[in-house]
């Protein structure tokens, strides 16, 4: 999804391996080297974003925006 392509580099990778891949949230705490309650607290903060920019995707979609680079110029 281009959309994952927004997301810094850590906010994709815990999505990638939890939800994606569906490693269970202490493995994957673990296998970023964070404490399990870290990485609950940053899965929760990637899904937020992620919804953000669905919604802002979806919202330049009916625009007539293709993506975000659109409105950045």
């Amino acid at each position: 999804i281009r959309v994952i392509a927004e997301l810094g580099f850590e906010e994709r990778a815990i999505i990638a391996l939890h939800v994606l891949e569906g490693i269970g949230l202490a493995e994957t705490a673990s296998l970023m080297s964070l404490t399990k309650g870290l990485a609950g607290e940053r899965l929760r903060s990637a899904r937020a974003r992620l919804a953000c920019l669905l919604s802002a995707t979806e919202a330049l979609e009916k625009l007539g925006k293709s993506d975000f680079r659109d409105i950045r110029q």
